[in-house]
């Protein structure tokens, strides 16, 4: 008897549909947890998919990491500004601060870097007067918003804190007329004052403006339960 001998075209037909089966069952079919990095998958470690710093959650989503942006000190961060940030000039590849490289929390103000204030790490509590975390102002008499839990009768703004109305110390001035005393002050951009107690926005807003698409004194309709 002759040995029947196969043709290599066979053979190689027979490979290649063993090839394109293997890779229809894959196709569609990924799996997070496998080890495997697939398109719809940040990162896959397998087994260690645990959420650790710098690895990989268990939906194949990256867990925080340096260069995520945001500064995750109880991992050993001292600062993160993003990966495309972190060159060297205000935050290290590593997420340390540059030696001998200004930073918010130096104590210096780099207006350049966008900081309005520095008083150090340590200062930098957001105390009323003072500095926030990120060198932003702290709430602060001048920026517009009464705080009467620090000491503040008035407050229109820095500019406006001129002493016509509310002197620069966030003090109402004595003896001269201000939003709250009563009277109207047109010559002060009033539209209505029914004095400090008064002025809670029913007919008359706190900085004496009248309140929009709300019942006043004078829009032609009798409000009894106001008082007219």
């Amino acid at each position: 008897m002759r040995s029947q001998r196969h043709s290599p075209i066979l053979a190689i037909l027979c490979l290649l549909s063993c090839l394109a089966a293997a890779c229809a069952n894959r196709v569609g079919a990924w799996h997070c947890g496998d080890g495997i990095l697939d398109q719809e998958e940040q990162c896959d470690d397998g087994p260690q998919n645990l959420g650790h710093y710098g690895g990989c959650t268990a939906e194949c989503l990256r867990a925080p990491y340096c260069g995520d942006g945001v500064v995750q000190q109880e991992n050993g961060e001292e600062c993160d500004l993003g990966a495309t940030l972190n060159d060297g000039t205000n935050c290290m590849k590593d997420c340390t601060l540059p030696k001998n490289a200004p930073y918010c929390g130096d104590g210096v103000v780099q207006h350049e870097n966008g900081e309005e204030c520095d008083l150090g790490a340590e200062r930098n509590d957001g105390a009323y007067g003072g500095c926030n975390k990120d060198c932003s102002r702290a709430p602060y008499c001048g920026d517009g918003v009464v705080q009467q839990e620090n000491g503040e009768e008035c407050d229109l703004g820095a500019e406006r804190n001129d002493g016509t109305t509310c002197m620069q110390d966030c003090t109402l001035p004595k003896n001269a007329p201000y939003c709250g005393d009563g009277v109207v002050q047109h010559e002060n951009g009033e539209e209505c004052d029914l004095g400090a107690e008064r002025n809670n926005g029913t007919t008359c807003m706190q900085d004496c403006t009248l309140p929009k698409n709300a019942p006043y004194c004078g829009d032609g309709v009798v409000q009894h339960e106001n008082g007219e």
